[in-house]
């Protein structure tokens, strides 16, 4: 006798609920995500900054002294979605990126679904931010 699909469904869904207990990453995919790059610059230097995906071009923007480019976005389906920031000062440029789903330090760098960049004259800084 072959067994009846309502019969089998509990047994697929407990083998699936197993299958995903080491998949950390897979409770988060459809979490809301939210991206800030922070102009964090001591000498009063306007950065501009490009941010995009394969999918969003979020445009050019400026960023004067103690101000932030924020966005917000859900993973896509597969969890590769990536983030890149073109920035650009008077001197300098640089290609960041600021959010990839790939990252094996993710969950650690982005904690509470929020990456925050500090673009600062030494470098830049991702911000960890440890709730307790």
């Amino acid at each position: 006798m072959i067994p009846s699909t309502k019969s089998c469904l509990p047994f697929v869904l407990v083998l699936l609920a197993l299958a995903m207990q080491g998949q950390p990453c897979f409770a988060f995919r459809f979490s809301r995500w939210t991206v800030r790059v922070f102009n964090d610059m001591k000498n009063g230097e306007m950065l501009s900054i490009h941010c995009k995906s394969k999918d969003d071009d979020l445009g050019l923007r400026y960023l004067d002294v103690r101000t932030q480019f924020t966005w917000s976005f859900r993973e896509n389906l597969w969890s590769s979605t990536l983030f890149w920031c073109y920035i650009r000062n008077q001197d300098d440029h640089v290609s960041l990126e600021v959010f990839n789903a790939y990252e094996p330090n993710l969950y650690y760098r982005c904690k509470s679904f929020e990456c925050i960049w500090s673009i600062r004259e030494d470098g830049i800084y991702v911000k960890i931010i440890f709730k307790k």
